[in-house]
C-alpha cells in the first residue's frame, strides 16, 4: 500500500552496490511483479557508469510481468549515449591471457631488478588484455585503462604504440588523459571524434572517481 498512488520509483548512484540498495531494488522487482495495482509502476535506476546489460536483464522479468516487451536505455544529458561497460582487473584475466596466477608476497622480499621485471611483465598483460579485449568487441569500442602515475602512463603509452601495428591493422588511436595533456588533445580522446575504430585511453587513477 506504500507504493500506492506513485508514479515512479528512482534509485540513484545504482552501481554503488550495498545490501541496501540490492534489498531495495529485490523488493521493488517483486512487489511490481506480484502486486498488480503496481503495474503501471516506473521503476528507473540512474548512473553514469553501471553496467547496463546487467541491469536491464535483472529488471527483465518485471517488464514482461507488466505486458513491456523490454526494459529501456534512456541517456540523459546533452549530447549523451548508453555505453555498456565491462571492467577487466588484472588480477581477474590472468587464466584468459595465459599467464600464471603466481602469488605476489614471495616477491616482496626480491631485489630491485626482479620488481622491475615484475612491473615489466604487468605491462606486456595490458598489451596483451588490450589486444583480447579489441579482438573480441572490434571496432567501435573504447578501452580505458587506469595507472597510478604519469611515469607509469608514459611506459604503458610506449609499450602499446610499439604493438598497435599488429593490433586492429592500425585502426587503433591511443590517448593520455592527465592534467599534464593538452586540453584539447584530452576533449578529443573524451569526445571520439577521430572516426578511430578503437580508441584506447589512459588515464591516472585519479581520473577513476571523477
Amino acid at each position: 500500500d506504500a507504493l500506492t498512488g506513485f508514479g515512479a520509483v528512482v534509485v540513484d548512484e545504482v552501481h554503488e552496490r550495498s545490501c541496501e540498495n540490492d534489498l531495495a531494488l529485490a523488493c521493488l522487482s517483486q512487489l511490481a511483479i506480484h502486486h498488480r495495482e503496481l503495474a503501471p509502476l516506473k521503476i528507473m535506476l540512474m548512473s553514469a557508469t553501471a553496467d547496463v546489460r546487467r541491469y536491464k536483464s535483472f529488471m527483465q522479468p518485471l517488464c514482461v510481468a507488466s505486458g513491456e516487451l523490454e526494459a529501456a536505455e534512456v541517456a540523459v544529458g546533452a549530447s549523451a549515449d548508453v555505453h555498456n561497460i565491462t571492467h577487466h582487473y588484472l588480477t581477474e584475466v590472468l587464466k584468459e591471457v595465459g599467464r600464471p596466477d603466481t602469488p605476489v608476497e614471495p616477491l616482496l622480499g626480491q631485489d630491485r631488478s626482479t620488481l622491475e621485471l615484475l612491473n615489466a611483465l604487468i605491462k606486456e598483460l595490458a598489451v596483451a588484455l588490450v589486444r583480447r579485449t579489441v579482438d573480441e568487441d572490434g571496432r567501435g569500442s573504447t578501452v580505458l585503462i587506469f595507472l597510478p602515475t604519469y611515469n607509469a602512463i608514459e611506459a604503458q603509452y610506449r609499450q602499446l604504440q610499439a604493438a598497435l601495428p599488429s593490433m586492429c591493422r592500425g585502426l587503433c588511436h591511443l590517448y593520455v588523459l592527465h592534467s599534464s595533456i593538452d586540453m584539447d588533445d584530452c576533449l578529443a580522446a573524451l569526445n571520439g571524434e577521430d572516426g578511430a575504430a578503437v580508441r584506447i585511453v589512459l588515464a591516472s587513477s585519479v581520473a577513476e572517481s571523477s
